[in-house]
């Protein structure tokens, strides 16, 4: 009798323990106005392995036509150094993997008629910001960096910029 009297005690601090894990452990949703706004919408999610790591990608695809990107995916890790949990400074490491339309080049005249090429490109940068978050888990990012690309990659991507103004929940 006395076993199951510790087993039923047990039960709520075992599930106490579950959801304190759970909350130690969110997801953000996040949209970066920036990109939106000039024509290449990007979606980010991000999960918290840690107090101070973020683990998260970002997808990216044009509502323009003359955009040259077709898609980018970015996977990133960043380590936060705010004294709350993933939020403040921060510094990140990321890879992205694009598809990039091929737009032929002319000195004069009209663009040369071809069929519309698009080439796989793969490279890695850094980027560092700053996150500011809300105690009803709004938050907003700021960040800046840069990486190039690995390869050949012709036209004029040898790279490609990772900045945002971005808005989003956390979970």
């Amino acid at each position: 009798m006395k076993r199951i009297a510790l087993i039923l005690l047990a039960l709520p601090v075992f599930g106490s323990a579950q959801a304190t894990e759970a909350k130690h452990n969110p997801v953000e949703l996040k949209a970066n106005l920036l990109y939106t706004a000039l024509g290449l919408p990007e979606l980010g999610f991000e999960f918290f392995p840690g107090e101070h790591s973020g683990v998260g990608f970002a997808l990216a695809a044009p509502i323009d036509k003359d955009i040259e990107v077709r898609f980018a995916l970015t996977p990133y890790y960043r380590y936060y150094f705010g004294e709350g949990a993933a939020q403040g400074f921060f510094l990140e490491l990321n890879m992205q993997f694009a598809s990039i339309r091929e737009v032929p080049f002319t000195w004069f005249g009209p663009p040369i008629e071809e069929p519309e090429k698009s080439e796989s490109a793969f490279g890695g940068g850094v980027a560092a910001g700053f996150k500011f978050l809300a105690g009803s888990g709004i938050l907003g990012e700021l960040y800046l960096g840069v990486g190039r690309y690995l390869g050949d990659v012709s036209g004029s991507y040898e790279g490609y910029p990772r900045i945002g103004i971005a808005f989003g929940k956390r979970l």
